[in-house]
This record gives C-alpha cells, sequence and structure tokens, in this order.
C-alpha cells in the first residue's frame, strides 16, 4: 500500500505565543500522524518541546531536533510521529517554551496512510545555514517508496518563504519557515533527497531544517549480503 496523505490532515497553524492547538480533524485509525514543527527560542537556547493530542492519547515520538544545542543557530525545527490506535475527533496541542517564555511557533500535522505505524522512520536529517536560499540533500533513502517531509525554521524572520517543494509556510509572528515535503513518494532506494526553502531577499539569516524519511508500511531497510572470503555465505 503506497503512502498518501489523508483528507483529514488540518491546515498549519501558527501562534505568536504558545501553547499552539490545531483544528479539530479526525484520522483514520491505523494512520500515521507526523507533526512539523518550526519553534522560536531565546538566542543560543534549546527550547523544552512538548505535543500531545485530546481524546484517547496517543504515543509521541520525537524523531529528529535542530537547535542551538546541537550546533545549529537559535530558534527549533523538530519532528514528531505518533500511531493512530483509534479514529476519533481530535486536536494537537503543541508547547514550546525557552527561558520560561511562551515561544512563537507553528505546527503542519500531516495523516499519513499507507505508512509503517511501528517504525515509521527510516532515515533522518537535520542542519542550519545563513544563507537565506538553500537546497540540501537532507538524506539518503533507505527503501522504495518513501517519502519525505520536513521543517524549516528562520530565526531572522525575512518574510514569508517560498520552496520549489510542496510547502506551508508562516511569517511575521516573530518568526519565520515552512512545513515541507515531497510532492511524490520515493524511488529506487539510496536516492539523495533534497528539500528547499528560499527565503525573500538576500540578506543573511539564521535557518534550523530537520528531515525525515517515512517508510511505506510492509517494508524493511535492505541490508547487504556479506560473502566469506572463503565463498560461502553467512
Amino acid at each position: 500500500m503506497a503512502i498518501a496523505i489523508d483528507g483529514s490532515t488540518p491546515a498549519i497553524a501558527s501562534t505568536t505565543a504558545s501553547p499552539l492547538t490545531t483544528a479539530s480533524f479526525t484520522p483514520p485509525s491505523g494512520s500515521l500522524l507526523v507533526a512539523c514543527i518550526s519553534s522560536d527560542s531565546n538566542s543560543g537556547v534549546n527550547p523544552t518541546i512538548g505535543i500531545s493530542n485530546s481524546g484517547t492519547a496517543f504515543t509521541w515520538t520525537e524523531q529528529i531536533r535542530e537547535s542551538a544545542a546541537s550546533g545549529g543557530n537559535s530558534g527549533c525545527a523538530v519532528i514528531f510521529t505518533a500511531p493512530v490506535t483509534v479514529s476519533q475527533s481530535m486536536t494537537v496541542t503543541v508547547t514550546s517554551t525557552s527561558s520560561s517564555t511562551a515561544m512563537d511557533e507553528a505546527v503542519q500535522v500531516y495523516v499519513l496512510t499507507g505508512a509503517d505505524t511501528s517504525s515509521p522512520v527510516g532515515a533522518t536529517g537535520s542542519g542550519s545555514s545563513v544563507v537565506n536560499h538553500i537546497t540540501p540533500t537532507v538524506y539518503t533513502s533507505t527503501v522504495n517508496n518513501s517519502w519525505g517531509f520536513g521543517a524549516f525554521t528562520d530565526w531572522a524572520d525575512l518574510g514569508a518563504p517560498t520552496s520549489a517543494d510542496v510547502a506551508v509556510t508562516f511569517s511575521g509572528i516573530g518568526t519565520a519557515g515552512a512545513e515541507i515535503r515531497k510532492s511524490a513518494a520515493t524511488t529506487p532506494v539510496s536516492t539523495a533527497v533534497t528539500l528547499d526553502y528560499d527565503a525573500p531577499g538576500t540578506a543573511a539569516t539564521a535557518l534550523n531544517w530537520v528531515a525525515v524519511e517515512i517508510k511505506p508500511a510492509g517494508t524493511t531497510v535492505k541490508t547487504p549480503t556479506v560473502i566469506s572470503q572463503y565463498g560461502g555465505f553467512f
């Protein structure tokens, strides 16, 4: 079964003062939630990011983060996933604090069908830049027909960004950024996957980015066969 973005996926949500709650949505049982979060922070600080959902609580796992604490710029980009164990009308709430101060933040929660819910993430990537237009190679795919998702945070808030990929963007709340995905699944395995982020103008900025490879259901990461120097397989 191929990965697909379910029609229950809510719109991007943003706020100038955490916490932030999405619109209500009803994901199907057996789907996967991928929450791409862009957050402000105090200068040089790794913010505390919390995530939860209303109704029956799902198990949220932080998959990748980039912030000052990991050697990046100020601000934070982070991705969480959660398997949907029961279909229900629900919201997702994100809380971002830095030095006990509520932060600006944005979240795009994707509802995916056809994804591996027990071990959803293959490769991950993260990085930072002071260049306002970047197209980094975010990871090398580990399985066929996986799908790339990412989050970018522009701490300098240069304005509404654009992207050559599929992006939902925000700006003017003290920080700017985008939640970006590929337009289709990636194949074959071992493909170098890129994501494009373009802030307006040419001024230096402070970008942090993260990306995850979401695997389709029923796949495993392929490992090479080892051949013994004595001629046998083991």
